[in-house]
């Protein structure tokens, strides 16, 4: 994750100011996720990273952080002081939207905050609910007529989060998850708002547990709410091959949002214990990307009882109900046909040609794998390239330039280099080999 500090001059509040912004290093910002975290009376917007483990949640869940300072302000544009409300609900977000490109699409933004920052992020939510995805808040200050009766104030309806919640159009606000310590002070305030909530039908999740006003709890909090808010829904294909294993994922408008390669998927090639590794990656990765509505894979080997098993075991624990498990055949003819009869040849790791007719009859022919089958796959001419190699080596076979390529690519210059490169790696490291073949001859052997 990338961490910044941001100062920049703000033409809300008149003056120069800063944001703290964590960022992933590797999506594009228009299709990343953001959590606008806004801070508590007695921090700043260093507060967040230095005493929670905020960035390692984002980096779980491919989340960006700005957190705005926003000093004392409680997130109120002052009659006699700054525009701070208007600074975090309308300023900040354009501006990052402007520096890094951030999407103004709902699903994409989020807002959570603490005590003070809490009292914010529900004020900016119940201002604007079409904004948010999601919205959390941890030992929120939700009183603010309450906090302020001593001082005989008067706290304007747009001000008081109680008013505003009664106004507010259930339907259409976004997930709202509260938290706070039982033994807060703020405990009882955020009960009773919790209550308005959960009467006038919002979609609000309230938990409570033993704790206080203070950076445990609030770390313990957000990491419930991260994983809860900002549950994406996509839908995702996996194309398992001999060699690599490619991830897609994407709305549900099948736009892409992400293409992620993982190592090989057979688990005739890699083991049950790899493959199990491999699924654990993947999954991983998905939880990531948000909730998984609908999830195919594709994948050679998949009539094996133990790649079965080890797929559904994972899937049960990624909580993945929606998913199928076909031969990279069935996705191979669907993806260039999109589901038309017709008849497709594959020729990757390994080989296969597979059809469908109109009535839906099909037929497989080949995918026997590397050991009685696969002709003309990489792992095939790879496996042909290293033989020609030892063929020259033993005296029997012609000279040809592969020796010279496998000794500068692969550092194969003896035979015991040979046998503990072909044995001793998987079958993906002879099918590499392949592309030797096709300039060697281009080159004239």
């Amino acid at each position: 994750m990338a961490h910044l500090t941001c100062t920049f001059s703000s033409e809300c509040l008149k003056m120069n100011t800063s944001l703290t912004i964590v960022l992933p290093e590797d999506r594009e910002m228009c299709r990343t996720r953001v959590v606008y975290l806004l801070h508590g009376l007695m921090d700043n917007c260093t507060g967040w990273t230095r005493y929670t483990a905020v960035e390692r949640y984002a980096r779980e869940y491919n989340a960006a952080l700005i957190i705005p300072e926003v000093q004392r302000s409680f997130y109120t544009d002052m009659e006699m002081g700054l525009n701070y409300f208007s600074y975090v609900l309308e300023e900040v977000p354009a501006l990052c939207r402007r520096f890094f490109g951030f999407s103004e699409k709902r699903e994409y933004n989020y807002i959570m905050g603490l005590s003070m920052g809490g009292y914010g992020a529900l004020k900016c939510l119940l201002t604007k609910p079409e904004r948010y995805a999601g919205c959390a808040t941890f030992s929120a200050v939700t009183d603010m007529p309450g906090r302020v009766a001593a001082a005989a104030c008067r706290v304007p309806e747009k001000s008081d989060l109680f008013a505003l919640a009664k106004k507010a159009d259930a339907a259409a606000l976004p997930k709202i998850y509260t938290a706070c310590g039982e033994g807060d002070d703020l405990y009882p305030e955020n009960v009773r708002f919790a209550k308005l909530l959960q009467e006038s039908g919002a979609g609000n999740l309230f938990e409570h547990w033993e704790g206080i006003h203070d950076w445990i709890f609030w770390d313990a909090g957000l990491s419930q709410a991260m994983p809860d808010l900002t549950d994406m829904e996509f839908v995702a294909g996996i194309d398992g091959g001999g060699t690599k294993t490619i991830v897609v994922c994407s709305d549900l408008d099948g736009k892409i949002l992400r293409e992620e390669r993982f190592g090989a998927f057979n688990v005739n090639s890699i083991g049950r214990e790899g493959l199990t590794a491999l699924m654990e990656e993947i999954t991983t990765f998905l939880r990531g990307m948000g909730r998984c509505a609908s999830l195919c894979i594709g994948a050679a080997g998949c009539s094996s009882p133990s790649m079965q098993e080890v797929v559904a075991e994972a899937m049960k624990r990624a909580d993945i109900g929606n998913w199928k498990l076909v031969g990279d055949h069935e996705i191979a003819l669907w993806g260039a046909l999109e589901g038309k009869p017709g008849i497709c040849l594959g020729v990757g790791t390994g080989t296969f040609c597979f059809g469908r007719n109109e009535r839906g009859e099909s037929v497989r022919v080949g995918g026997w794998g590397h050991l009685i089958g696969d002709e003309g796959s990489g792992y095939a001419l790879g496996r042909d390239a290293l033989r020609a190699v030892t063929r020259q080596w033993d005296g029997y076979g012609e000279t040809t330039t592969l020796t010279e390529a496998a000794a500068k690519e692969l550092g194969i210059d003896t035979g015991q280099k040979m046998v503990a490169y072909v044995y001793g790696k998987d079958k993906s490291a002879v099918a590499a080999f392949s592309r030797a073949v096709e300039r060697e001859a281009a080159a004239g052997d």
